[in-house]
């Protein structure tokens, strides 16, 4: 009996159901070393481990946090100038439209009343639209046709200013006629019939 009981206390404890010899070295080897990280033969501790990964990073030569790269020449800070000065200019803009349809002179209230809602031969008119750095009276983008309106203050040095203005218009692929205050108030007849045969001539020249 004592023989048998001393070969029963040599031998082994059994091992867990499908567990094999190199799964059951591992278990006891990291039982004992305590949570120890294995390289190969040697043993890392997690520290180690961490700061061993970070190496072979910055020896690939990605880093873990990338830096974006400034802009070159300033072009950011361009972009960003001219973004901001096209938002301000379509402000004054949006402003200085919205100040003139509010404050409108007699005679362009006389012309209005015929123009809007395709009043005069079926030409969608539209008044007070911004054309480049101008705002025109009137404009009708169905024969590219603007109408402008002339106070007595265009007398003079306004004359050459009207002129420049009309260059620019036209620039724009627009035909641009001007009429006088005094003449919507004494011939309105007048006025539109020359806005019709410009628009007439301008759907002509289109076509052809």
């Amino acid at each position: 009996m004592r023989k048998r009981t001393e070969v029963a206390r040599s031998k082994p404890a059994k091992r867990g159901l499908g567990e094999g010899p190199l799964a059951l070295q591992r278990r006891e080897r990291e039982q004992g070393e305590g949570g120890r990280l294995h390289k190969g033969h040697k043993t890392l501790l997690p520290e180690q481990a961490l700061h061993r990964s970070q190496d072979c990073l910055r020896s690939a030569g990605s880093p873990p946090h990338p830096v974006p790269s400034p802009p070159r020449g300033g072009e950011g800070t361009l972009t960003d100038a001219a973004s901001r000065l096209r938002r301000k200019q379509a402000r004054k803009t949006i402003a200085n439209t919205r100040n003139l349809r509010g404050n409108q002179t007699d005679s362009e209230r006389m012309l209005w009343h015929v123009l809007r809602n395709r009043g005069l031969g079926g030409l969608k008119f539209v008044r007070q639209r911004p054309v480049g750095r101008f705002i025109a009276d009137f404009l009708c983008a169905e024969c590219k046709l603007i109408v402008e309106l002339d106070g007595s203050q265009h007398n003079g040095a306004g004359l050459a200013k009207d002129a420049r203005r009309t260059q620019v218009l036209e620039s724009y692929g627009y035909r641009v006629i001007r009429f006088w205050n005094f003449e919507v108030h004494q011939n309105l007849v007048g006025v539109l019939e020359s806005i019709l045969v410009a628009a007439f001539d301008l759907r002509v020249e289109r076509r052809s």
